[in-house]
């Protein structure tokens, strides 16, 4: 039945959430004597059971909607739809007026309540609007919620520089030319700084582009001897 599938991908996405506290959940210790799930090397990607559950739990949702949705809209059905269009004209002005990363960063502090306006008038409009309408406005909420978390992540993670800068060699490369010693660079990866930064200081797996001994490579299995070396190198 649905009460009971919502309850189960409720609870496999409060799950997602607890495993991912890591070692800050008391329960994550015991993951590490069960087959499979003690391979789960950053406790983060639990969160995909969370999206998977979420996921779920909307498509159950939209579904209840569909079933209350009326042929025409009414006056508040019209009303409610007003309320998703300036609160989704607000949000795209919020991010498409921010200067810069920081300027997008300081406008999620208020971009959470417009989206939530924004969907409970989805949720209230379900029963007053047609179910082209109640469809279009849940997918006008998700995009436009895409849109402003991705135009955070275009100016930090996704962010690019143009190809001369890209393939433009380290400064320090010519210094390390000149010693013909045995080494190793190690990098502290734990802050990230610019990405100019992170090109000069052979962030991981960068040294070895350069032909450059690196004492810290990014592996997606860490093996046990080489994490216990680099927390000794941290200590």
């Amino acid at each position: 039945s649905h009460r009971r599938e919502k309850w189960f991908f409720a609870g496999l996405a409060l799950c997602g959430v607890l495993l991912a506290f890591g070692r800050w959940n008391p329960m994550y210790r015991v993951l590490r004597h069960i087959p499979i799930l003690n391979l789960f090397r950053v406790p983060a990607r639990y969160l995909c059971l969370t999206s998977l559950g979420l996921a779920l739990l909307s498509a159950i949702g939209l579904e209840a909607l569909e079933r209350q949705a009326k042929s025409r809209p009414g006056p508040m059905g019209w009303a409610l739809l007003g309320v998703i269009g300036v609160s989704l004209a607000a949000a795209l002005a919020g991010v498409r007026s921010a200067p810069d990363v920081e300027g997008l960063v300081a406008a999620w502090r208020w971009l959470p309540m417009t989206f939530l306006v924004a969907t409970g008038a989805v949720v209230l409009g379900a029963g007053r609007v047609g179910t082209n309408l109640c469809k279009m406005a849940a997918c006008l909420v998700l995009l436009v919620d895409l849109y402003a978390f991705g135009a955070v992540l275009d100016g930090t993670y996704n962010a690019t520089v143009p190809h001369q800068e890209a393939a433009r060699k380290p400064q320090s490369l010519s210094w390390f030319a000149q010693d013909d010693g045995l080494y190793r660079l190690y990098t502290k990866e734990e802050i990230i700084p610019a990405l100019s930064v992170m090109r000069e200081s052979y962030y991981p797996n960068l040294a070895l582009t350069y032909g450059l001994p690196s004492a810290n490579v990014y592996l997606p299995l860490v093996p046990r001897s080489y994490a216990a070396f680099i927390d000794d190198l941290d200590a």
